[in-house]
């Protein structure tokens, strides 16, 4: 994972070769420098280890 100083580096940089323009630079540097970001959250689906075959568990997690 990137630093937030590598990624805002590597957006001024960008912003100043002109790969991206201003709107973009601002709406990626906000992004970047959000306490908290408001990325989608996936909630993987409930686990449950009893409807899982030995052959699934061995092919899934290698040891059971």
């Amino acid at each position: 994972m990137f630093s937030r100083q590598t990624t805002q580096d590597a957006l001024a940089f960008m912003f100043m070769e002109d790969v991206i323009d201003e709107v973009e630079f601002s709406m990626l540097f906000e992004t970047v420098n959000k306490k908290f970001p408001s990325f989608p959250y996936f909630s993987p689906p409930h686990f449950d280890l009893t409807r899982v075959t030995d052959e699934e568990c061995e092919a899934e997690f290698w040891t059971c």
